[in-house]
């Protein structure tokens, strides 16, 4: 009989001090910035779930923009979603939009 195993994944939300100690991790994390009000965001969310399984040495994590809107003015974040990219607490890259093999071949690159 065939076994069926289903993996659930809940990318944690964080706030601006969980930000901020995320951003001490010394592997790459990457943030996706999202709205719960934008379709393009929800249509990602599993997509970016399954790149957390497919990659588990970078830490990935989601911030609201209307619950942190200092930390979206301060990351300038316009086009939602984006997924900025961290590495010793600065920013190395960003991905605008749903933009998947992108987003995943650039993990792969700087993981």
């Amino acid at each position: 009989s065939n076994s069926f195993f289903i993996i659930i994944v809940m990318l944690v939300q964080v706030n601006e001090p969980q930000f901020t100690s995320l951003l001490k991790s010394k592997e790459l994390v990457v943030i996706d910035f999202f709205a719960t009000w934008c379709g393009p965001c929800k249509m990602m969310s599993p997509k970016l779930e399954k790149l957390s399984v497919d990659f588990p040495n970078v830490k990935f994590a989601k911030v609201d923009i209307d619950d942190e809107e200092n930390l979206a003015s301060r990351y300038s974040i316009n086009l939602m979603p984006t997924f900025v990219f961290f590495k010793d607490g600065k920013e190395i890259y960003r991905v605008e939009g749903t933009k998947e093999d992108h987003l995943r071949s650039q993990i792969s690159l700087l993981q």
